[in-house]
């Protein structure tokens, strides 16, 4: 059915298709050269909604919304035309039904797939309306969204790992590179899916030995703040980057 609806993406030259499928998940990505339309089915809270993002790596991006401080999606929703774009363009408005996309909250527990499908049917059909009737400028809208990101990445970049041979920054220098650094970890992460990464442990530029992960440090550190009256600990702002594990001289 999805695939029926989203059929004009994936008529696209170079469009590859895939699926990936969890218990109370599905998800359809449509992977173009430089966009990926990732069509999101949630079974247990009957929700149908659409992301556009980066294609990065010849794939779909990591992480949610901002990896790293780069923009790699945005929900379909915010890139949608508004009444205003509408009326200046001529085109219809998105109407409210084709932005919500929730269907009844009828429990989907003892509900065979096909029924699923059924009440899946009309959001799924909106979302796929709206984004036909406004493909190109949601292109456009999203281009424009990751280059301004790009941009201020540029102009405010992370910060340089303790091995930062010119091999390895240019590989976290590229905006498409599924090779990241995470500073408050101290680790070159190699991302394999939008969810999962491996931690690499020789710089996949040079082959050498990159310096051991701190996540188990941090966690030592984290358990040696004081909670504060209600037994909450409020973590430092040292510990949301590298300044936690530098002050130790780690």
């Amino acid at each position: 059915m999805v695939r029926e609806q989203f059929a004009f993406i994936e008529q696209r030259p170079g469009c590859r298709v895939e699926v990936q499928n969890d218990s109370l998940l599905t998800v359809i990505a449509y992977i173009l050269a430089d966009l990926t339309f990732e069509v999101i089915l949630e079974w247990r809270d009957m929700y149908a909604s659409a992301m556009v993002g980066r294609t990065m790596g010849g794939g779909r991006p990591p992480g949610h919304l901002v990896h790293f401080g780069l923009r790699v999606r945005y929900h379909l929703s915010d890139l949608l035309p508004t009444e205003a774009e509408a009326s200046r363009s001529g085109t219809a408005p998105v109407t409210k039904r084709q932005r919500t996309r929730r269907t009844t909250q009828a429990a989907a527990s003892n509900t065979n797939s096909a029924e699923l499908l059924d009440r899946m049917a009309e959001p799924i059909a909106a979302l796929a309306a709206a984004l036909a009737e406004s493909f190109d400028g949601v292109c456009a809208k999203a281009r424009r969204g990751f280059a301004e990101s790009e941009e201020h990445r540029t102009l405010n970049p992370p910060p340089v790992p303790p091995h930062a041979c010119p091999g390895l920054v240019g590989l976290l220098e590229d905006f498409d590179s599924l090779i990241q650094y995470n500073p408050v970890l101290r680790e070159i992460q190699h991302w394999r899916s939008p969810t999962k990464s491996i931690t690499l442990t020789k710089c996949p530029a040079c082959g050498k030995d990159l310096p051991r992960s701190l996540r188990s440090d941090l966690h030592g550190a984290m358990t040696e703040v004081p909670p504060d009256a209600v037994g909450v600990r409020r973590l430092p702002d040292e510990m949301h980057n590298d300044e936690w594990w530098r002050r130790r001289g780690l």
